[in-house]
Order: C-alpha cells, then structure tokens, then sequence
C-alpha cells in the first residue's frame, strides 16, 4: 500500500473515530444526525468531508494546450486565482466527466473531479499527453475535500485559515500547500482542499467551531445552486446543455475544437436540445433512485432524477433532466406515481449562455 493511500485510510478511519457514518458508497452520510443535519446547515456553519472528490494533475510540459483541445471550457480564462467549470465529452458530445479546474502554475493544472470519473478519463487523455510533454497522475489520495457552508463561515475561516475568497470560483492558497475555492450558493460556500498529512489537524481547527455533517447535505447545496456534478453513474449519458453547463460557464463556444464541440454546438445553434435541468421538490418523504424514470400524466416518461437529498423540512429535494416540452405536464415518479414532483425555480436562467456575458 502507498504512503498516500495509507494515508487516506487513517483519514476514514479519524473520520470515524469523529463519529461519522459511512454509506456502502464510502462516502460520509452522517455525524449521528441523519435527520436534522439539513437543518443545522440552515442553521449554522457546517463542515462537510468529501471523500467522494478526487484530483487528476497535469504537470511540465503544456498542459494549458493539452486540456484546450480536450474540454469544454476556454483553458485560456485559467488563472492563479480564479479557476473554471468544466467538462470532458466524448466524441459524440457526451459529458465523460465534469471538474474545477485550478491552475497552480504555467505548468501545472489540477482537475478536481469525482474519484469515480478519473480512471476512465485518465485513459482517453493518456492518448495525447506525450504530444505535451505533460505527466498526468490521479493524485486524489495525496489531498482530502471538505465543503465549507454557513453565514459566519468566512469570519471564521478567515481567522483559522487566513481567508475568504470573494468571488464563486476564485481561489487562494491556505498553508502554502492547500487551497479554499468559493462555489455558488445562496450562502456562503467553500470547497477547501488539503494535503492528506494535514487533514487531521485542519479538521480538529474547524470542527470545533462548525458542527461536522454528511454529505446529502453538500448534495442538497449544489442542489439548490442547481449544479450537478458527473459521477460514474452519469457518465456519457447527457449533453453539457442537458445539465445547463452552457448556462453555469462550464461550456464555452468561442474557444474551437474539442472532444465533443461539433456535436455540442450543432446542438446549441441548431436548437436540437431538447432536454433541460430542472429543480424540483417531491410531494413523498422517500428518497428516489439516481436515474429514476419521471412521468407526466399520461404516464410517459418525460425525464430521470440526478440528484436528491432530503431539506431542512424533510421534503426530498431533487434535480432532473427533463424534456423541455413537459415543464408544464403534471409530473410523479414512475416507481411511484404517488410522490408527485413540483417544479422550483432555479437561481439562473437556464437558456442562457455565460459565455455571451464575457
């Protein structure tokens, strides 16, 4: 066993020792309050493990040219403060993978993404990195995640861990060897990234000041901020535009050629999407499958759940790629056509293009 990967199992296992809960994912579900932990993020600030984000570095090399010609967003935005929303498509325009991108210097960028994506995505950019002079490596067991939410969160991130980024996606550097990056959200939101060796210690900082919780939470944020991340389970089913990519600043149709940009932007210009993300709130208490089949009245399927997470009231919050045609059908889960869905709105406007705004 790897140093690193040891030291990630001695992560889990302090996890543990803190009172967290595992799913049969790996993945931290609970602090020992499975049902009020939505709340306490309502509440108050929470700090949230994410065991289930992974890291893939290019470094040396041209790896600024390598990722232009392979995703969806303009490599060339990248700076040493700001980083960009993307996706990796296949060539037929299917998202593969989605990440953050980070550039730490002209000759190294990170991809943060989920475990789960990085090993297959690894495999079709190896084809091309010699042609770069680049070295990629799946170094996510070298580095933990934790999401970071709440009101007084930046005071007090700011006092143990020397700041806030203002702006969603800028970043800085924490410890010189980390680094906090703010999201979206209708709070204040942070994806902290450190060095495995480290985490003990950055934890013990925080989690005595916001309480620790699971990670339906940070699904039920990304929820509300309309955002979905491609996992395994995802991979290669959707168009950017099906998860309003275009809209978020993760597609951009200025750059030229990528893996996927034709059937991309045949798509957009010809007016071929036919399917959206919307945000919806179940009727039911029972948390739906991933992909579960969405309905309309006449019992045709019109879209597929991708994410849910119980809310602070307990209603079962969820994201769906649903036909556009059907916004205005009544909708209920095919399982159950009992657990109707009721259509929120989202905060941005998911026709629109973020890359007409530059």
């Amino acid at each position: 066993m790897s140093n690193s990967l040891e030291n990630f199992e001695q992560w889990r296992q302090f996890l543990q020792t803190e009172g967290a809960v595992f799913d049969d994912n790996g993945r931290v579900n609970h602090f020992g309050d499975l049902e009020g932990q939505a709340n306490h993020a309502l509440q108050e600030g929470v700090i949230i493990p994410l065991t289930g984000l992974g890291m893939l570095t290019f470094t040396g090399g041209q790896p600024d040219k390598l990722l232009q010609g392979q995703v969806t967003c303009d490599i060339r935005e990248l700076t040493e403060s700001r980083a960009l929303f993307g996706s990796y498509c296949s060539i037929k325009g299917r998202m593969q993978s989605s990440f953050e991108a980070v550039r730490q210097s002209s000759e190294c960028i990170q991809l943060l993404m989920a475990r789960s994506c990085i090993q297959h995505t690894e495999a079709q950019l190896s084809k091309f990195v010699p042609f770069f002079r680049t070295q990629m490596q799946d170094e996510s067991d070298h580095w933990v995640a934790l999401g970071i939410t709440g009101k007084e969160t930046p005071a007090l991130i700011k006092a143990r861990l020397g700041g806030w980024p203002e702006n969603s996606y800028e970043w800085h550097s924490l410890n010189e060897t980390g680094m906090i990056m703010r999201l979206p959200g209708q709070k204040p939101r942070a994806l902290v990234m450190i060095p495995v060796t480290q985490a003990q210690e950055i934890w013990q900082q925080l989690a005595t000041a916001i309480r620790p919780v699971g990670e339906p939470v940070w699904t039920l944020l990304e929820i509300q901020s309309g955002i979905v991340h491609v996992t395994d389970s995802l991979s290669d089913q959707f168009l950017p535009q099906m998860l309003n990519y275009q809209a978020l600043g993760a597609v951009n149709f200025k750059k030229g050629c990528y893996s996927g940009q034709e059937v991309v932007a045949r798509a957009q210009f010809r007016g071929q999407v036919k399917k959206r993300l919307y945000r919806a709130q179940l009727s039911g208490q029972e948390q739906p499958d991933r992909l579960a089949e969405v309905i309309n009245q006449h019992e045709k399927k019109v879209g597929q759940i991708v994410r849910a997470a119980p809310d602070a009231h307990g209603q079962i919050q969820a994201l769906l790629v649903l036909n556009t045609a059907a916004e205005e059908d009544e909708l209920a889960l095919a399982a159950n056509p009992q657990n109707k869905l009721n259509l929120l709105k989202l905060p941005y406007d998911p026709y629109s293009r973020a890359d007409q705004a530059k």
